[in-house]
């Protein structure tokens, strides 16, 4: 009987595990566009500043979105895109574009994807990244980053970053030559990060089969994951009261899946929580 109940709940608990699992990836892009604590959110764009040294082309941002999306680059034109999308410039003569060809194709499908399938596309092999997030004390509220085309023929598109624009603050701005940023790192790397940690801490104090600290780790950070995070956006001065109140929630869940007294499972709590909360300030 006492086996019965045992696996009824084995089976519930991972009926849980597995809810919780399926919810945090599916709001992983939701996710991406939140900004973690000490953050603010800046405009940034790019420029290339001779198209039209090459009137023959039309140039295409693709895709500018997860899943699709383009944008026809112009000479005027500072481009943005999804932070979470990979885009790449694409060049083509103009007698042989017709933007309905894109419309009507299927990026889901490689034999219906027009920028997998359309010959006439060159395509440059530069990585574009854009800033969308500095650390609040950081005075720059704008980066515009400017491209230029130093080579197109019917095979080869070459475009180099030249210089960035930044605009502060005080609404100054200033040139500079280029420079790659540092990136925040996305935001599903820290509830993955906190998991191992917590884990580990539980796993040098807790004597419990690896599977089962590494499952119930999971189940407790996922738990307290969704509304901390909703707080810390909300309001940056909400971090240690969240963190309070995520410290007593853990002890608790610590009491109910490992059974141990509430002095260990504060500490443990603790100790867990006070590592992953210094992660924030380190990265």
């Amino acid at each position: 009987m006492q086996n019965l109940i045992n696996k009824n709940n084995k089976k519930q608990l991972l009926s849980f595990f597995l809810f919780l699992l399926f919810l945090f990836l599916s709001t992983s892009r939701i996710q991406a566009d939140l900004l973690l604590p000490g953050q603010k959110s800046i405009n940034s764009c790019f420029q290339i500043e001779n198209i039209k040294d090459y009137p023959d082309y039309t140039f295409i941002l693709y895709p500018t979105y997860v899943g699709g999306s383009f944008k026809i680059i112009k000479q005027e034109d500072c481009l943005s895109f999804y932070k979470m999308s990979s885009p790449k410039i694409y060049a083509i003569k103009t007698e042989n574009f017709n933007s309905n060809d894109i419309k009507n194709s299927n990026p889901e499908d490689k034999k219906n994807n027009y920028f997998i399938n359309n010959h006439n596309l060159i395509v440059s092999d530069l990585n574009i990244r854009l800033i969308s997030a500095l650390p609040k004390n950081d005075p720059r509220e704008k980066i515009v980053d400017i491209y230029k085309i130093q080579l197109l023929n019917s095979q080869i598109l070459k475009i180099k970053p030249t210089k960035s624009i930044y605009t502060y603050n005080d609404d100054t701005t200033q040139e500079k030559p280029y420079k790659a940023l540092k990136f925040f790192p996305p935001l599903i790397f820290f509830p993955i990060v906190t998991i191992l940690i917590e884990f580990f801490v539980l796993l040098l104090f807790i004597r419990k089969p690896l599977s089962t600290t590494l499952l119930y780790t999971t189940i407790i950070n996922l738990t307290t994951w969704f509304p901390a995070n909703y707080f810390y956006q909300k309001n940056s001065t909400y971090f240690l009261p969240t963190e309070f109140i995520v410290f007593l929630s853990e002890s608790l869940l610590i009491i109910f899946f490992f059974k141990t007294k509430y002095k260990k499972a504060l500490l443990l709590s603790f100790i867990a929580n006070l590592l992953t909360a210094s992660l924030t300030f380190v990265i």
